[in-house]
């Protein structure tokens, strides 16, 4: 996941400026609403399809597969963003990401819950997503330097090669774990099941859901920021960073 992570934000400080760069004759919207849907197309698809994602690995009693495939084509999509051309090429990119990432995230979840204690799962479960956030606290900083170094496509290269070593430490490493869901518990259902919508459940997901909206806001209007304050895009990827720092530093004693 951090492998993934420094890959995929890598792309939060650059996708605003390259919207910026590249043509969009068929949607002649202000440089912030693009980029406003290209960050919201991934998150939406992500969204939808991570249900279904998990039910299929249910299904399959198979998780490490869906790991590597969602990865090789956030890897390949990431890639790909050096030969866009117009501003259409980067809506089908994003989607692309978004069925990569929701096949990863479930299945990656199924793993680490059958894979610790339940005694001590808190604690593990802070140390996986603390090499998340480190992730995205590292990437920004990555895509910052390279843009205002080299330009956009050494950013993106470094992104697909983040996924690609992400892949390599998961195929090296990470055991697929025995399913443990009884077979009339793995039909594609999750949509319809009422019992996974528990108070507990959709108050934790609507905090998510502020907290990300929140600072997902910051990257779509990078430009306008870094015109109004005279900056780089190194210097907001140090701002944006500083976010991911703090929650990097607070996550594990929390």
């Amino acid at each position: 996941r951090m492998g993934d992570a420094i890959g995929n934000s890598i792309l939060f400080i650059i996708i605003p400026l390259y919207v910026a760069s590249l043509p969009a004759p068929f949607l002649p919207f202000s440089e912030p609403v693009r980029t406003g849907v290209l960050i919201a197309l991934y998150g939406i698809i992500s969204a939808l399809l991570q249900p279904l994602a998990g039910s299929l690995s249910d299904r399959a009693c198979r998780r490490k597969i869906f790991i590597q495939v969602g990865l090789l084509i956030m890897g390949a999509s990431t890639f790909a963003f050096v030969f866009a051309n117009h501003f259409t090429d980067l809506l089908i990119l994003r989607s692309l990401q978004g069925i990569g990432v929701a096949l990863t995230i479930p299945a990656s979840l199924a793993i680490m819950t059958v894979a610790t204690k339940k005694e001590t799962r808190g604690g593990s479960m802070g140390v996986y997503t603390t090499s998340r956030m480190a992730g995205f606290a590292i990437g920004p900083l990555i895509g910052g330097i390279l843009y205002d170094t080299y330009g956009f496509d050494p950013a993106f290269y470094a992104g697909t090669g983040f996924i690609i070593l992400a892949m390599i430490l998961v195929q090296a490493w990470v055991k697929d774990v025995e399913c443990e869901i009884p077979p009339e518990g793995r039909g594609i259902n999750v949509f319809f099941n009422r019992s996974l919508l528990t108070a507990g459940i959709v108050g934790l997901a609507f905090a998510t859901f502020a907290m990300s909206s929140a600072f997902s806001m910051l990257t779509t209007l990078e430009p306008q920021i870094n015109q109004r304050l005279n900056q780089s895009a190194f210097t907001f990827s140090i701002a944006f960073s500083s976010l991911m720092f703090s929650r990097l530093i607070l996550q594990i004693p929390l």
